[in-house]
């Protein structure tokens, strides 16, 4: 049997959500936190999984919840968005009669683009919720969050200091000179 409760969350989106429950730093620093980064996309992708790749990699990466062992469950996405987009489409251009079939017999049965279109919306939203970006998931996320829970190295990428600012970084910050 599987675990109870809630399904878990990765230590970054937990802090991005403000720390909700309150744990320690120490296991959150524990936690395993792969290099941020954009995965190569794979070309077995449809077109419209290749756009939305190309729309939200660039977003994922901004908030820290990328990186390249995430190709597989972005890859499956990005499909089921595609997916959806084609049966919308087909949808929209069969009209308003395009969710009721007729069978051979006479009865009436959903239509299977509207199935299609409905299974691809569950994969989607699931897969949101994995990267944490469904509305509601995003409702929570605090806005002032600090994703990097050192005390004394609060710079993802020192390459990315602006010299001209001279941030203070590390212990001497907190001390006057």
């Amino acid at each position: 049997m599987g675990e109870r409760g809630p399904i878990g969350q990765t230590a970054t989106l937990h802090l991005i959500k403000g720390n909700p429950s309150k744990l320690p730093a120490a296991r959150l620093n524990d936690a395993l936190r792969p290099q941020v980064g954009i995965p190569d996309r794979p070309d077995f992708l449809l077109p419209d999984a290749k756009a939305e790749w190309d729309r939200i990699t660039p977003e994922l990466k901004r908030l820290h919840i990328i990186s390249n062992i995430d190709m597989a469950a972005l890859a499956m996405y990005c499909q089921a968005y595609a997916l959806w987009a084609q049966a919308q489409r087909k949808l929209k251009e069969l009209g308003a009669d395009s969710m009721v079939d007729a069978t051979p017999s006479g009865y009436n049965q959903i239509s299977a683009w509207y199935v299609a279109s409905a299974k691809a919306f569950e994969q989607m939203r699931s897969m949101l919720a994995e990267f944490g970006l469904s509305p509601l998931t995003r409702a929570r996320i605090s806005a002032n969050v600090c994703v990097n829970t050192d005390l004394f190295n609060d710079i993802d990428d020192p390459s990315q200091a602006v010299e001209d600012s001279k941030p203070q970084h590390g212990p001497s910050r907190f001390f006057k000179n």
